[in-house]
């Protein structure tokens, strides 16, 4: 999915090219038109004044598509584990939550009066920012002016439709959509070392969840059976060993990489293009070669037959 600004474009779907780049965290690539070509940069464009150039557009990391935003709501009333000054938007915020090194940063507020970002331990959902419900005497307060933002992490798990994994349900719970299904088993609080998790919805509207500690993508479990159900999708971790809140990339001059090779796809257009260029000219020249040689044929038999008649008319007189 990308999110066009007039400046810029976010994406939360990196291209083969940024997904496999390893020597560096790639924040940030353009692409040339007429070249085919990208590069890849470690610097995050708010962090660097860029300059706009005619048929290039530019593609950046896109932080909040890892949260889900819920406007006006109850936060915590305790202390943010950590706050952040002058900030412009959810984007630099869900940056800061996502990048945190010295904690689990599982969610935060931006609050547009004030320009902080304030950064959590505590999900929404977990129980210790929820146990004690109610507007006295609670642990919950109402920022209308901060929207909140807590990890989705139902993108931290591939979804296979219609499959089970044969036994091996351990625990199970019944919530209100898929993405709680999710949290439950990563933050391991309905079940430790949760790996997996199948999820139907039920008549009322609520989601079933049954967490496993089976992994079935993993080869050393090669003994796990998946069978085929109709109502059930299957959850299994998108990474056998995620990576959790990496340390953050300060970026240098020579993380700027070029694909010299160029983009597969790019290539792939580029060539197309050319290759029809080509044939229309080919073409072009072939169908105009055969009208000049229809038409002189017709104007050859036109003079040949004035001629003729010509010859007949002063042959009878």
């Amino acid at each position: 999915m990308l999110q066009r600004t007039s400046e810029t474009t976010f994406y939360d779907l990196p291209t083969p090219k940024v997904r496999q780049e390893n020597t560096f965290r790639c924040e940030t690539f353009d692409y040339h038109f007429s070249l085919g070509t990208c590069r890849l940069s470690s610097v995050y464009p708010k962090e660097a004044a860029g300059k706009e150039k005619k048929g290039v557009n530019v593609y950046t990391r896109m932080y909040t598509s890892e949260y889900t935003k819920y406007d006006a709501v109850l936060a915590p009333a305790t202390a943010a584990d950590r706050t952040v000054s002058n900030v412009s938007s959810a984007e630099v915020c869900a940056k800061a939550c996502t990048e945190a090194t010295d904690f689990r940063c599982e969610a935060f507020e931006v609050c547009t009066a004030t320009h902080t970002c304030s950064l959590r331990k505590t999900h929404r959902f977990s129980k210790m920012s929820t146990n004690v419900p109610g507007p006295t005497g609670s642990s919950l307060t109402g920022k209308p002016s901060c929207i909140h933002y807590s990890r989705d992490h139902l993108f931290d798990y591939i979804r296979r439709d219609h499959k089970r994994i044969k036994g091996h349900d351990e625990a199970q719970a019944e919530v209100t959509d898929v993405s709680r299904c999710a949290y439950l088993c990563a933050s391991g609080e309905v079940l430790a070392m949760c790996a997996s998790f199948e999820a139907t919805q039920l008549q009322r509207g609520n989601t079933k969840c049954v967490f496993s500690s089976a992994d079935p993508t993993n080869t050393s479990t090669s003994d796990l059976i998946t069978e085929d159900t109709l109502s059930w999708a299957l959850y299994t971790r998108a990474n056998a060993l995620p990576v959790v809140n990496p340390t953050a990339h300060t970026g240098t001059s020579n993380d700027a990489t070029f694909c010299s090779e160029k983009d597969t796809e790019g290539n792939s257009e580029t060539n197309i293009r050319v290759g029809i260029a080509i044939g229309t000219l080919i073409l072009g020249a072939l169908l105009g070669a055969a009208i000049v040689l229809i038409g002189g044929r017709i104007v050859s038999r036109r003079y040949h037959n004035t001629e003729d008649l010509h010859g007949l008319s002063t042959w009878k007189h």
